[in-house]
């Protein structure tokens, strides 16, 4: 709130579209390497960064025999299951009255098959289990056991990481979907919704790609959503939760991987921009990689400063070239990339001339 007052959104203009095209893209594969080890029913903690992505799939490939075989069933079917539904839906999507809610009937018929088949018990399929009802005790946060300036520079820290994370994040949706976002505005989101969560010993709120790309597939467009979205939380947590704890965990694994695919698809990116601007692509490559290699937090802050040392070369050494005009206009264009424009005698012809003015204008 306090950067809102100040204004301080313009910060977000560090953060180009090749930036958040290649960071997202690489915090996609994070996201989709949190959900294999569900898919194969593997146990294994979270490895810390760096190279957190790739100690994942050693971990895995090294215990692959582990595999639960009826827990990697369950996901490859959920997921072609929910392939399949989607490509309904977005092949006659003109035809329906309205779009196959895909995600409900994965998660209905899961929750159904699993507890019917007893398939936790029977075959070791990992569940969701116990799911707590109601809320958190409403409570504010004690300070008194930390020093004030540990306080203030933790909050900071949180409050930039959080909100880069969550600007990038609505600004690679918005760039999909063609509108625009007010920066100062999601700072005063973004602070007054953890206002409310810290009375509730909420964790620090900022945005979730896994969520945002499950909200986006199943075609939510507005903010009426995500009203409709926090009812159907609130009737989950206080009243049905404990009807989905024989939800196999490979079945919501399933669904965010399905989700991911057009995160994935931003690969093609590269090559576009690669024929338009070979820095562009510097930087969304590099993006991609350090959001891989070192994780999402400092992933993002490494991108940002590559980001802008590709821009200090630039200015520091501006494009040029040799221009002529085009027949028959007043346009000028680069003479090697259009066949259009003057002869090298008339372009020489010109040169001169503006030379012969400035030597009249020097004397």
């Amino acid at each position: 709130l306090v950067m809102a007052v100040l204004q301080l959104g313009f910060v977000t203009i560090f953060l180009s579209e090749p930036l958040i095209s290649g960071y997202t893209t690489g915090a996609a594969f994070h996201v989709a390497t949190s959900q294999v080890k569900r898919f194969f029913g593997i146990c294994m903690k979270s490895p810390t960064n760096p190279a957190a992505f790739f100690k994942v799939y050693i971990y895995i490939f090294s215990h692959i025999t582990e595999t639960n075989v009826a827990t990697l069933l369950t996901g490859i079917l959920a997921a072609a299951l929910l392939y399949g539904l989607k490509t309904l839906n977005q092949s006659y999507r003109k035809r329906l009255p309205f779009p196959i809610p895909s995600e409900l009937i994965i998660v209905v018929l899961g929750t159904l098959i699993s507890w019917s088949g007893d398939f936790g018990n029977r075959w070791g399929v990992k569940i969701v289990d116990e799911i707590p009802t109601g809320s958190p005790p409403q409570q504010f946060s004690n300070f008194s056991s930390m020093p004030f300036k540990d306080v203030v520079s933790a909050t900071f820290a949180i409050a930039i990481v959080s909100f880069a994370i969550y600007v990038s994040i609505a600004q690679g949706f918005a760039k999909k979907h063609g509108y625009t976002i007010d920066s100062n505005q999601e700072f005063i989101a973004l602070g007054l919704g953890n206002v409310v969560g810290g009375c509730f010993s909420c964790l620090v709120g900022t945005g979730s790609l896994a969520r945002s790309a499950v909200f986006e597939s199943v075609g939510a467009n507005t903010q009426l959503g995500t009203v409709f979205s926090s009812l159907i939380v609130i009737m989950v947590v206080y009243f049905i939760a404990p009807l989905f704890e024989s939800l196999p965990k490979a079945v919501l694994a399933a669904i965010i991987l399905v989700a991911l695919k057009n995160l994935f698809l931003q690969f093609r990116e590269l090559k576009r921009l690669w024929g338009i601007s070979s820095s562009d692509a510097a930087v969304w490559f590099m993006s991609w990689l350090m959001a891989l290699v070192f994780g999402v937090e400092l992933g993002l802050a490494i991108a940002v400063l590559f980001s802008l040392m590709v821009v200090l070369i630039r200015t520091s050494r501006p494009y040029a070239c040799v221009v002529g005009r085009t027949r028959g206009s007043d346009l000028y264009r680069n003479v090697s990339m259009f066949d259009d424009v003057r002869g090298e005698g008339e372009r020489m012809r010109e040169w001169w001339k503006d030379g012969e003015r400035e030597r009249e204008r020097g004397k």
